[in-house]
């Protein structure tokens, strides 16, 4: 026998239909998946990988974001270059997720400024707050510090240091204004020479 569209109520308050050939749809189950999907697609976020040159950054970015640090990365390569900066290719590849977007801005920048032409990576070399030049190479410039510190020791002496502070930090900068590193160790000891101490206390500078 066929049913006519017939709405029932049971004990627990679901309501059914039944429909003509005897199946059962459950109503509050379907408003419930429905008004779950909902949300779910309320909390959805918008976000991004971003590869640079065909290498994917670490992370995943809003596209706002996305937007903001590629902006950041072509204003520092404008600063630093006398001429247009020509950027790396910059791809980016969307999703949804649940979970806001997380990453470390600086990757994004730094994967830009390192792929863009003329730039590079180097070491500022500073001493006392002074920058004295830049180096391609931070541990071969501390090992050569290290060195002439060695050999300029006279036998006198039990200790020592040079007289002055000493840093190096990387930095984005122009291909082609480093410093030879003997010279650079020249740079340093005219504003950092020797302190040396001897066996009875005495100190003095070479």
């Amino acid at each position: 026998m066929e049913h006519s569209f017939v709405e029932a109520i049971d004990a627990r308050e679901n309501i059914y239909y039944v429909n003509r050939g005897g199946g059962h749809v459950c109503k509050k189950i379907v408003l419930s998946a429905v008004a779950a999907l909902l949300i779910t697609a309320a909390n959805l976020n918008l976000c991004c990988s971003v590869l640079v040159n065909g290498r994917e950054v670490p992370g995943f970015y809003s596209p706002t974001r996305a937007d903001i640090l590629s902006g950041i990365a072509y204003e520092a390569a404008c600063e630093l270059l006398p001429d247009t900066p020509e950027l790396p290719l910059v791809q980016r590849r969307y999703s949804l997720s649940l979970h806001a977007p997380e990453n470390d801005g600086a990757a994004l920048t730094d994967a830009i400024l390192r792929r863009t032409d003329g730039l590079g990576v180097y070491y500022a070399v500073f001493v006392n707050g002074d920058e004295m030049g830049l180096v391609e190479d931070d541990d071969r410039m501390k090992a050569m510090l290290r060195s002439n510190l060695y050999y300029q020791i006279p036998n006198s002496a039990i200790y020592a240091s040079y007289h002055g502070e000493i840093d190096i930090r990387a930095v984005y900068a122009p291909d082609g204004m480093t410093t030879p590193y003997d010279d650079m160790v020249l740079l340093v000891r005219g504003r950092a020479p020797i302190r040396c101490v001897d066996t009875e206390g005495n100190t003095y500078v070479v």
